[in-house]
């Protein structure tokens, strides 16, 4: 069947990075608009909490998704319940943006563009459990909860093709393999740091509260990004798990 004219004016629009905020009723930050871009071949973000993360992560997949034909965008995540809660996001810009008609049936995990494009998330908690596949476009967030071993076995998973695409989103907690990869000067990435006071949406009133009821080192590192200052994972993998199950009504299907 044709596209109609509605939807191919959407799609054309779609090559605008900004177009799948703008029709969400939502204003890209600069570091997001230029991560969906995406000029780089590897992208590490280190950013605070509460700086749009998993939003960024969700327009990117979609975005990539939308405007690119036969692409395999890996989303991967420290559980599942995180996971399911991107696909979600990503599921509903799509149909923010008028373009739900532009995929297959959702799925939890799952979305399938009629381009042949695919976004599929993926929880890296149990390493021996990573099912080997490839990706023109692999994205970690909460990169810094990710263990070594899941690292191990994931990176790989980029396809052999024209240059694959590679973003590491997080926030300074144990110093693992996203540690090394941020510190690691000969690794070719565009490196973006944003701490809390780069984020507009951000006010000096929370982050007095949040420096009040923190330790310093677990402020410095959550807030100001400051990875000198990270002891481990402030937040353990099973209150995330929890903390998202919790919040996934949030996202609710309507």
């Amino acid at each position: 069947m044709p596209l109609n004219n509605d939807v191919l004016s959407r799609l054309d629009r779609g090559l605008n990075p900004t177009f799948i905020f703008e029709e969400n009723n939502l204003t890209a930050l600069p570091y997001q608009i230029e991560l969906l871009e995406c000029v780089a071949d590897t992208w590490l973000v280190l950013a605070s909490r509460r700086a749009g993360k998993s939003t960024t992560v969700a327009a990117l997949a979609a975005h990539t998704a939308l405007s690119l034909p036969d692409q395999s965008i890996l989303v991967c995540l420290p559980t599942e319940a995180q996971a399911e809660i991107i696909i979600r996001m990503a599921k509903n810009l799509i149909v923010g943006a008028g373009l739900g008609s532009e995929c297959k049936p959702f799925r939890k995990l799952l979305i399938e563009g009629k381009n042949s494009s695919r976004i599929e998330g993926l929880s890296t908690h149990n390493p021996n459990n990573l099912r080997s596949r490839g990706a023109t476009m692999l994205i970690f967030d909460e990169s810094q909860n990710i263990s070594d071993e899941a690292a191990n076995v994931v990176l790989p998973m980029i396809s052999n093709v024209d240059r694959p695409k590679l973003i590491c989103i997080g926030t300074p907690g144990p110093k693992r393999w996203f540690y090394r990869l941020w510190k690691d000067e000969s690794e070719e990435a565009r490196r973006i740091k944003l701490p809390a006071t780069k984020i507009p949406f951000i006010n000096q009133k929370t982050l007095d509260r949040q420096k009040s009821i923190m330790t310093n080192n677990a402020f410095e590192a959550e807030f100001n990004v400051n990875w000198d200052s990270a002891e481990g994972s402030v937040f353990s993998t099973e209150i995330l798990n929890q903390t998202f199950k919790s919040c996934g009504r949030l996202f609710a299907d309507s």
